[in-house]
């Protein structure tokens, strides 16, 4: 199965021309047998399997902790046999441990508290 990367997807709006670019870049339609069998989660499948919010799980992959297929203006793809890794136990343990940890700084954001 061909993985695409960012740059080899055209996003398109509709169907037709979503159909069309699914064929373009190789990406087959969706087959619940083969998510079963090749052990593919959604992102709320996932999250929900390690017990952390979406937001959590988004973070976990956007540092490159939690390997995913992801495609622009498509949902992630996981699979199960990924978080079997010890490098995701360990970092969902942490996220489990620290409680409600404040989002990072942004510098361009402005305070309401001064």
């Amino acid at each position: 199965m061909r993985i695409c990367h960012e740059s080899d997807f055209q996003p398109s709006f509709g169907l037709k021309s979503g159909f069309t670019s699914r064929e373009r870049n190789g990406i087959p339609a969706f087959d619940i047998k083969t998510k079963k069998k090749e052990g593919w989660m959604t992102q709320q499948e996932t999250a929900t399997y390690l017990e952390i919010s979406t937001t959590s799980l988004n973070r976990l992959i956007d540092r490159n902790i939690i390997p995913a297929e992801r495609h622009r203006g498509m949902p992630c793809v996981i699979r199960l046999s990924d978080l079997a890794a010890t490098s995701v136990k360990t970092a969902v343990s942490a996220v489990k441990s620290h409680g409600n940890a404040p989002l990072p700084k942004n510098p361009d954001q402005l305070s309401l508290f001064p």
